[in-house]
């Protein structure tokens, strides 16, 4: 309410169920300060969902660059910044909706760029 965005932005706190509020989401926040493999990005891209996500591990890789979804700093300040970036039309979620569709997010492909990341 502090920064009237409450038309925009619904919490809705734990679900069992995260699959149905994914599917009509518009776009997907992962604000994590650390993270191992987020199963959270995996279940997104397969659900070809615009993604932000902080600059966690094996990240980076996965988005190829902001292709597959958009990376910023950890902070809640830079979350802020691409959040109101995606509202104001100032990145392109419809190129990055286009590259999710050819986007393979089967096992093989995610295994393929984890061994990349861990290989170096």
């Amino acid at each position: 309410q502090d920064n009237n965005v409450e038309d925009k932005v619904e919490l809705l706190g734990l679900q069992l169920n995260p699959y149905p509020y994914i599917k009509n989401a518009d776009c997907v926040v992962v604000s994590s300060d650390f993270e191992g493999y987020s199963i959270s990005i995996k279940e997104t891209l397969a659900l070809k969902k615009v993604i932000i996500s902080t600059d966690v591990s094996g990240v980076r890789e996965i988005f190829e660059d902001n292709k597959y979804g958009i990376v910023c700093e950890t902070t809640t300040e830079a979350l802020k910044e691409k959040m109101k970036e995606i509202l104001d039309g100032k990145i392109n979620t419809e190129k990055i909706k286009r590259n999710l569709e050819k986007f393979d997010c089967g096992n093989g492909a995610i295994i393929d760029k984890l061994i990349k990341i861990i290989e170096g």
